[in-house]
């Protein structure tokens, strides 16, 4: 007997009336949007991990569609992230050493020895082996710089074959860290916390001395291979943005579903799944995330702190429900149903468990579109650069009345 697929509409339903899907693309990038989808940024140097020890880096690019995953048991998927900025001028040439910017050998070079060309998550040679034969040195950076405007700031660093200590420098608030493993396969390493508004931050890849105290490592020698430092605001990771001489920033996107595609089907009410893996948990999300809206009032958006989602149709008319506290790498899957004078419904799951219809507050929303051809904008913040629902995004689907995603059912 065949197999029903996991996603197929009801059989006494219509088939879903439009779909953007993902998982079927390319892993890396391309200027080439899906049929019925754009997506828009500046041009910027960035990147996507597109396996979990793989990595492809990208040229400045303008409206460049990223396809990657974390993992490489996940589906591949649309990399959305919000704009950020790589604080660390140098962040694969280590040799770089001396003035503030750079990195330096500390206290001295003597027990340090730094071996280049080493061959990276990219396939390249920007990679360098760190062997610290001393416990009482360290590579980090030579100073500790502000990162001004930001309230919160998150290091990293790809690393392999070894266990360094990898620690990141406050001014204010000292020392936190983390003990990275790392087996013969590259992986990513970390590091978020709170920050004054004028302190000084630092990230130290690779330290010889003794954190045990905090649940790093005993002091000891070092054997570790690294590539991809990145110091930036937030509260979670995002793609490595590469460095070579300068602090770089890269453009936040803006992704949205063309009129021609949705607006035909959408007369009396909307119906709309959104499949992702989070890149942060909701709580670490930024601004006021908009799982879409259309610039006509409809729109759905929610507060991150208190996941209370707001549903508005075009007149102004609201109900509210209160969204999953979903974790950093979580699969979140959302449908949303509402307009045309019925009831609201709203269903998710985590990681394909359990099926949970959220209760919502109001009466029944009436129109979801008006006369004016409008794209609509998913998973951004009301169309500004910021306060993206940070995520790979797997899939965008429709549904005509009646039409429901099989796992929803």
């Amino acid at each position: 007997m065949r197999a029903r697929s996991r996603d197929r509409a009801r059989p006494s339903a219509l088939a879903p009336f439009w779909e953007i899907d993902f998982t079927g693309r390319s892993a890396g990038y391309s200027t080439t949007a899906p049929s019925g989808f754009a997506y828009a940024q500046a041009a910027s140097i960035s990147s996507v991990q597109t396996g979990t020890s793989t990595l492809v880096t990208i040229p400045s690019t303008a409206d460049v569609v990223r396809i990657g995953r974390l993992d490489d048991a996940w589906e591949l998927g649309l990399v959305h992230e919000p704009p950020r900025i790589n604080y660390l001028a140098w962040s694969y040439d280590f040799s770089q050493q001396g003035s503030p910017g750079k990195w330096i050998d500390s206290p001295s070079s003597v027990s340090i020895t730094r071996t280049a060309g080493k061959t990276d998550p990219s396939g390249g040679s920007l990679a360098t082996r760190v062997q610290i034969a001393a416990a009482t040195h360290q590579l980090g950076e030579n100073s500790a710089l502000t990162m001004p405007g930001e309230t919160a700031a998150t290091a990293s660093v790809w690393i392999r074959n070894g266990t360094p200590n990898v620690n990141f420098y406050r001014s204010l608030g000292g020392r936190i860290g983390s003990t990275a493993s790392a087996g013969a396969s590259w992986s990513r390493v970390s590091i978020s916390g709170a920050i004054a508004g004028a302190e000084t931050t630092a990230l130290v890849p690779v330290d010889g001395r003794d954190w045990s105290a905090i649940g790093g490592l005993t002091a000891g020698t070092r054997d570790v291979e690294i590539f991809g430092a990145q110091r930036e605001g937030g509260t979670y990771p995002t793609s490595l943005i590469p460095s070579n001489g300068a602090q770089t920033a890269r453009a936040g996107g803006n992704a949205r579903v063309l009129a021609a595609r949705w607006m035909p089907h959408a007369s009396k009410r909307l119906s709309l799944e959104i499949r992702f893996h989070a890149l942060a948990s909701r709580a670490e999300l930024e601004g006021m995330p908009y799982l879409w809206h259309t610039f006509d009032n409809a729109s759905a958006f929610f507060t991150p702190s208190t996941g209370v989602l707001t549903i508005r149709d075009t007149s102004g008319a609201t109900n509210t429900c209160t969204l999953p506290a979903w974790s950093r790498y979580d699969l979140v899957e959302l449908w949303i149903s509402y307009g045309g004078g019925a009831a609201t419904v709203v269903k998710y799951r985590l990681n394909g468990g359990s099926v949970v219809t959220l209760v919502v507050l109001g009466s029944a929303l009436a129109s979801v579109v008006t006369a004016t051809s409008r794209d609509l904008y998913v998973m951004n913040a009301n169309n500004a650069p910021s306060g993206h629902v940070s995520s790979i995004v797997h899939r965008i689907r429709g549904y005509s009345d009646g039409c429901v995603p099989a796992w929803a059912a």
